[in-house]
């Protein structure tokens, strides 16, 4: 019997020393775990807070792109309005210049009839005048103020 309590002994003194020696080791387990469960929240803190920034920057970003784009807008509708101001003033003045080359026109044929039915002194001469005051008002962009300035002073030299 005393051979079994000696074994008993042992293996009790076996068992509370390995329990004795693994025992040690938890708390320096769990504060190594507690560690680095610290370590990895610190990072993981620190992550999101880079996340956060840049959510924010990228965020202020595109407000700023929308500003802008809402300026580009404006900017925009604006010049698309004066460019249509401007075509309807351009129309417009079209519209005057072509009714006052028609004039024009009327006036040089009136003077042509004249200048056939009255006396033939220098008849072609007059007449080439008056051709090259219609040639310079068939062009692409006529100045009708020269020519009914041409025009008003051929007849009034006819009068005079």
């Amino acid at each position: 019997m005393t051979g079994r309590l000696t074994q008993c002994a042992v293996l009790f003194g076996l068992v509370g020393f390995s329990f004795s020696a693994a025992a040690t080791p938890l708390p320096e387990q769990v504060s190594a775990a507690r560690a680095e469960v610290d370590a990895l929240a610190e990072r993981l803190e620190s992550q999101r807070r880079v996340m956060r920034d840049d959510l924010s920057a990228l965020r202020a970003e595109r407000a700023e792109l929308q500003r802008q784009v809402r300026l580009e807008e404006i900017r925009q509708a604006t010049l698309e309005r004066m460019r249509a101001e401007r075509t309807k003033r351009v129309d417009e003045q079209e519209g005057r210049i072509r009714s006052l080359l028609k004039s024009i026109q009327r006036s040089i044929a009136s003077a042509k009839t004249y200048v056939a039915t009255s006396l033939p002194f220098k008849q072609e001469e007059r007449m080439r005048r008056l051709e090259r005051i219609e040639a310079d008002i068939a062009v692409t962009h006529p100045d009708p103020a020269r020519a009914l300035t041409r025009v008003w002073r051929f007849i009034e030299e006819e009068e005079a």
